[in-house]
């Protein structure tokens, strides 16, 4: 190992390896005489090649450039960078974050937008490089945890401390454009990120392939994975480990960019107890498989004596072939995965197993037993983009209203919305032209989600006063008071309630209901609610957070109490906050008529 620094000490270094130019960068961030960052291209013989560079220095605003990432991708070298306030307060000691790039092996820099730098570069909001973190974030201490470069993206790590947001960035380096800032939050199904620290890791060979999010969540002190695998778009819940020991907290979340050859992500975290003396951290290493997949069936139907219709849902981890092991055979081989298969055998279907993009082999899953026949009686996910009027009956008033919103190209979704006059409230509505009859397991599911940026009601943005009202109603006309056969009704605070037949009576909706509800703020985190009713009185009210594959009961009066009308209609409305409901399906078990068949007399 050659010896880089040769001037009072130095700390918070990044190194990179550039394999066709044959050298490696290191890129020091030393506090002689300042905060500076040093530049050095080193040969393969350990030799520097020409002299340092300093590559930033002091602003108006913050001292210089600190903590430095490096990422070298298709010949481009990527830095970037936090800086440090000049102000120096308790826990705000960061000032922004700044990037800049090199095409030629540390030779020259320049902006994300190809603009030419000038070295040393003025490291701070006052000098020309590009800014990451937002405006409104300068000294309130944003840090930079770290930086991914991939197949034209560069994905950023960030949390500004002061406002307690947590940001996932990422940027179109062809347009220098940000397209995408999740925060506040970060959040999968149920892990956050929520750290000052923590890594990216992905397979570089492979654009496209899943990327993973390591760091942690303050007051949890454990390390959470996060995987996206759709470049960032949207992210899910991969792995956690086991909480910290006890009187220890989590701090410095690192590792390996890079999923090792045998489909690892190798990371770090240290675990101290507060004291600050030189035995108060503890490192641990962790190594967690990359590359597993999975996907939930959705329905197993037989087509005919020798074929099987399949539907797989909550697909993730990229899985790219499939396998199933058959009731009286072996194994089939591995074939080419989709959402929705046809399989090829009169024999039932027991498990499945999943092989992913990065060739991992997934946990072997049990095919659940084929759903019993059942009678749509009316379906309904509105991705006409028009709402038919021989089907639903709308109505709104004043600023209140009920409309269709497109979730994205080709997907619509209804929704209501409060307005500003609070003599409005509970006039935007839609009901079912037409009446169910009670029998046969009569039962209602859809999807549920709020919207905080339509901000149209006097009382605020979702969740206020954000309600479903739905979905049984025993007439279809008027507001959500009057008419309540099975609904979820009401809002957080009232608080929200399971009604029958009677306004803000009834069953209060579980604390683990009011959670997802308060997080389910986008189509990607809808609740799945279904409404049985009983043949003839009662209801049972239970909902899903992973599309159905798993349920949870909040209530069951069937046979015992609640309403007893024996035609019903579909009906939903707010009150305040922008309420969404997608994807309605309204069955019966199929009950055929006619005589018994197949009679033999002896």
């Amino acid at each position: 190992m050659r010896r880089l620094i040769g001037l009072g000490w130095a700390q918070k270094l990044a190194l990179e390896y550039d394999q066709p130019r044959q050298q490696f960068y290191a890129l020091v961030y030393s506090g002689a005489g300042g905060v500076v960052n040093y530049f050095w291209r080193v040969n393969m013989n350990g030799h520097v090649i020409g002299s340092r560079q300093q590559l930033t220095t002091g602003g108006s605003n913050a001292l210089g450039g600190t903590y430095p990432c490096l990422s070298l991708r298709d010949g481009i070298l990527h830095y970037g960078w936090t800086t440090d306030s000049i102000t120096a307060r308790p826990n705000a000691n960061y000032y922004d974050m700044h990037y800049a790039q090199s095409p030629d092996g540390g030779a020259s820099w320049r902006k994300m937008n190809r603009t030419p730098l000038s070295l040393p570069i003025v490291a701070d909001d006052t000098g020309p490089t590009d800014l990451i973190s937002l405006p409104d974030e300068a000294d309130k201490s944003p840090f930079g945890a770290n930086m991914l470069v991939r197949a034209g993206k560069a994905h950023f790590m960030y949390a500004a401390h002061v406002f307690g947001r947590q940001h996932y960035v990422r940027y179109d380096l062809a347009t220098a454009r940000r397209d995408i800032d999740i925060q506040p939050s970060w959040i999968g199904e149920q892990l956050r990120i929520n750290h000052l620290d923590g890594f990216f890791c992905a397979r570089a060979s492979d654009p496209g392939s899943t990327i993973y999010a390591i760091s942690g969540n303050f007051g949890e002190d454990k390390v959470n994975c996060l995987a996206s695998d759709d470049d960032g778009v949207t992210w899910y819940d991969y792995a956690q480990s086991v909480r910290a020991p006890a009187g220890h907290t989590h701090y410095s979340h690192g590792g390996n960019q890079e999923i090792t050859n045998d489909n690892y992500i190798l990371g770090h975290v240290t675990a101290h107890d507060g004291t600050g003396s030189e035995t108060s951290g503890k490192p641990y290493f962790f190594k967690i498989k990359a590359g597993l997949s999975r996907a939930y069936l959705t329905e197993v139907s037989r087509v005919d004596p020798d074929h099987w219709r399949l539907i797989f849902d909550e697909i993730r981890g990229q899985p790219v072939e499939v396998r199933f092991r058959r009731e009286q055979s072996s194994w089939t081989g591995y074939m080419p995965f989709s959402a929705e298969m046809n399989i090829e055998t009169s024999e039932d279907l027991l498990q499945y197993q999943f092989t992913s993009r990065l060739g991992v082999d997934s946990d072997i899953f049990d095919v659940p037993p084929p759903a019993p026949p059942r009678n749509i009686l009316i379906s309904e996910n509105w991705n006409s983009c028009e709402i038919d009027s021989a089907k639903w009956l709308v109505s709104q008033r004043g600023g209140a209203q009920c409309a269709l919103g497109q979730v994205e190209d080709g997907d619509c979704a209804i929704y209501t919305v409060g307005g500003p006059n609070p003599a409005d409230d509970h006039h935007a509505y839609f009901y079912s032209r037409d009446a169910f009859s009670r029998g046969g397991n009569l039962r209602c599911t859809f999807k549920t989600w709020g919207d905080p940026s339509k901000t149209s009601s006097h009382h605020g943005g979702f969740p206020q006063v954000a309600a479903i009202n739905g979905p049984w109603r025993y007439t279809n006309a008027g507001i959500a008071p009057g008419n309540q056969e099975a609904c979820v009704s009401l809002w957080l605070g009232q608080p929200m309630r399971f009604s029958q037949a009677e306004w803000d009576t009834g069953h209060i909706m579980s604390a683990p209901y009011t959670t997802v509800w308060l997080r389910s703020i986008s189509e990607s985190k809808a609740i799945t609610v279904r409404v049985w009713l009983g043949d003839g009185q009662g209801a049972k009210c239970e909902w899903s957070t992973d599309n159905g594959n798993n349920w949870m009961q909040e209530i069951d009066t069937r046979g015992v109490s609640g309403g007893d009308h024996p035609n019903v209609y579909l009906g939903f409305a707010t009150v305040g906050g922008a309420v969404f409901i997608d994807d309605i399906v309204v069955e019966k078990d199929l009950r055929e008529g006619g005589l018994f068949t197949g009679w033999h007399l002896h």
